[in-house]
């Protein structure tokens, strides 16, 4: 900058100067002047270019590597850090290094900065150099006298004013700070990226360490869990970072006190892979590989007791129309379709947080649970009861003040069931039965279901086929021709015991006044029952012929012939096996006899 001022000034000077039109001198010196500003010209010209060309090429270098994946990129970082030291070393270390200020120099750095010493530091210093230089203008004594009495004057100068003592660094203001910056921010990404920041640290330092690099996959630990709950299942889930993936992942995985550890192939799937380690009874650590990605951290898990589950149980209301009470269970259990269901699990400490895992037909729904503190005791229940519509497994998933999750401390299976309708049989009538218009019909039927026969009536109509449109019906009062002792209806019986409720009923039926009825007709008998749903469900038909008196005396005289003879038939059955029985004594006795001979 001061030899372009300079120029300037020169210009200036001669611009005011006049030269002779046809002077040869002048001619000679611009001649100079037009060349040299060429040469300059060209000469940034050309570094322009060098330089536009080496970062151009750079450029394209870093590019093909970076695009082929060369393993060259590997020292790309070592390159540059090199370059680096070089360029501080020559920039600050080795100037450094050879500074060095004479008294002088050192003088008129004090007078800058004290502007009342004026220059007579200075030319002590320089008094006091020059005597060994050049031969003294002054005699020997008067020098002395005179650099004594100008010394002691600054002598006491610098005491009253404390110069040394009020001097300040301020060259070292400025680099402390950044210093200082950089340290926080380097130890900041140190301790918030430990493997990443370590891993890339020796990748910069040590590139001839690494066989695979650029790597292909990058592979990563999704929600890396550093505590587990002792008997719960640990998820690793892996990630790349690439979104691709090798064709085989692994685990390596060192139980605490073990010294060698075990590869576990981990479960492949679109994005991530899986590996759960079941039932975790001990502290482990574990590093995932695969592919060419094979610089991972050892990542430490360790093992925690999860809550205590002292009770747990399922208190099930059926619905309204049952009129049946609520029953509780701790273990399987049968739920009419559309009970309502409340849990409640006792604890031995607070959480975070409390869930009711329901799983169904491979869905999981999740429930929170309400937090209750009682004594000291935890009481966990659901917030209102859940509508029970499908089997499943209730389970329950507890999350303590630490984020550790525990599953699997509740087991209890549902097996919903619907209302079946109820089923009924007539044992007695049956088609053979012989029936009188005035006679008297024995009726005996049996009905089942699985919660309570609540109505029964009797169907009947009069004509050969059983007609919709001819029946007429009557009700049976069950309380009164119930034969055998029916279980209570409770909810013990109908979903714990697992009991059907069995209605046995006998009864007798006044033939002659069921209307419509007389000799020669056709009396079609069923019994239809209902449930405390309302559904209901009829018998077999039963037909009856109606016959007169007459024809009841000769059905019955044809019957007793039949029965005579049948019992003539096994009369001579008996006679013929008695002289069967007689014969096989007589040749028993033979053959005694022969044998004793």
């Amino acid at each position: 900058m001061t030899e372009v001022i300079q120029n300037m000034e020169h210009a200036s000077l001669e611009s005011a100067v006049s030269w002779p039109q046809d002077s040869v001198v002048r001619q000679l010196i611009r001649q100079v002047a037009n060349r040299c500003r060429w040469y300059v010209r060209c000469r940034a010209a050309l570094y322009s270019i060098i330089v536009m060309l080496a970062c151009f090429l750079g450029m394209v270098i870093l590019d093909g590597i970076v695009q082929h994946r060369l393993s060259q990129i590997a020292w790309l970082q070592f390159a540059c850090l090199l370059a680096m030291l070089m360029l501080v070393s020559c920039r600050w270390v080795v100037p450094a290094w050879k500074f060095n200020l004479s008294d002088f120099q050192a003088a008129r750095r004090i007078e800058q900065s004290h502007s009342e010493l004026g220059q007579r530091l200075s030319v002590l210093c320089d008094l006091r150099n020059s005597a060994q230089r050049q031969p003294p203008l002054l005699s020997e004594e008067r020098r002395l006298e005179f650099i004594a009495v100008m010394e002691s004057q600054l002598e006491a100068e610098l005491i009253k004013y404390q110069i040394g003592e009020c001097f300040r660094v301020r060259i070292l203001r400025r680099p402390l700070l950044l210093t200082c910056l950089l340290l926080l921010t380097l130890l900041s990404l140190a301790f918030g990226f430990q493997s990443t920041f370590a891993l890339a640290s020796q990748r910069t330092l040590s590139p001839w360490t690494f066989q695979h690099w650029p790597r292909r996959h990058e592979l990563t630990v999704i929600d890396h869990r550093e505590k587990v709950s002792m008997g719960a299942d640990y998820q690793i889930k892996i990630g790349s970072q690439s979104w691709l993936f090798p064709r085989e992942v692994f685990v390596d995985v060192r139980w605490d006190g073990d010294s060698e550890f075990s590869t576990l192939r981990v479960n492949s799937k679109s994005n991530e892979h899986e590996l759960a380690l079941p039932r975790v009874q001990q502290s482990f650590v574990y590093r995932i590989h695969g592919g060419d990605y094979e610089a991972d951290q050892w990542r430490d898990v360790s093992i925690v007791s999860p809550p205590n589950v002292m009770l747990s149980k399922v208190i099930i209301t059926p619905p309204a129309y049952t009129e049946l009470e609520s029953y509780e269970t701790d273990a399987a259990a049968r739920v009419l379709y559309g009970s309502q269901l409340q849990f409640q699990a006792t604890i031995d400490r607070p959480l975070e947080q409390a869930t009711l895992l329901f799983h169904s037909e491979g869905v999981e729904d999740r429930i929170l649970l309400v937090q209750q503190s009682l004594a000291d005791a935890i009481v966990l229940r659901l917030s209102k009861p859940m509508t029970i519509l499908s089997s499943g497994t209730l389970g329950l998933e507890l999350t303590d003040e630490d984020g550790v999750v525990s599953r699997n401390l509740v087991d209890i299976d549902l097996n919903v069931i619907k209302d079946h309708e109820p089923s009924v049989n007539i044992l007695s009538p049956h088609a053979e039965t012989l029936l009188t218009a005035a006679g008297r019909l024995p009726l005996v039927m049996v009905a089942m279901d699985d919660l309570q026969v609540t109505q029964a009536w009797l169907q009947y109509c009069v004509a050969e086929q059983w007609n919709d449109d001819k029946i007429q019906m009557l009700e049976i009062p069950i309380a009164s021709f119930a034969v055998s002792e029916r279980t209570e209806y409770t909810s013990l019986r109908a979903f714990v015991q697992q009991l059907p409720d069995r209605l046995r009923v006998e009864m007798g039926i006044d033939v002659g006044r069921l209307g419509e009825v007389a000799s020669g007709t056709t009396l079609q008998l069923r019994v239809q029952v209902a449930d405390q749903l309302g559904n209901s469900i009829s018998s077999d038909v039963v037909p009856l012929t109606v016959l007169s008196l007459v024809q009841f005396r000769g059905k019955m005289h044809q019957d007793l012939q039949l029965v005579a003879k049948q019992l003539e038939d096994l009369k001579k059955l008996l006679q013929l096996s008695v002289i069967q029985t007689r014969f096989l004594e007589e040749r028993l006795v033979e053959t005694t006899d022969h044998a004793i001979r």
